[in-house]
């Protein structure tokens, strides 16, 4: 009924960031088709991929963003810097 949406990913020298947040509805081509309004909240975690194709899903409070910033990693593990909103920053205003 919908697709994941990313609009913004990170990538480390081993992996792929994506935070699953969001899912979108494709826009009808018989009416006028906009984005905005399609975007719903899907919360699934974040998700590291590495570059064999190994996924690991990390769960964290819920978040959307619209750009990551910047991803790396250190001794620690993986840092990804990302502006956090408590709503959907692509639903239609009013």
């Amino acid at each position: 009924d919908a697709n994941q949406y990313f609009h913004s990913f990170g990538v480390t020298t081993n992996y792929i960031v994506l935070p699953f947040n969001l899912r979108m509805k494709m826009p009808s081509l018989a009416s006028t088709p906009t984005l905005l309004g399609n975007f719903a909240p899907s919360w699934k975690g974040i998700h590291l991929v590495d570059y064999s194709g190994a996924v690991q899903v990390f769960d964290a409070d819920a978040f959307f963003h619209t750009h990551m910033v910047n991803s790396f990693e250190n001794e620690t593990g993986i840092v990804f810097d990302v502006g956090a909103y408590s709503s959907n920053p692509f639903s239609k205003g009013p």
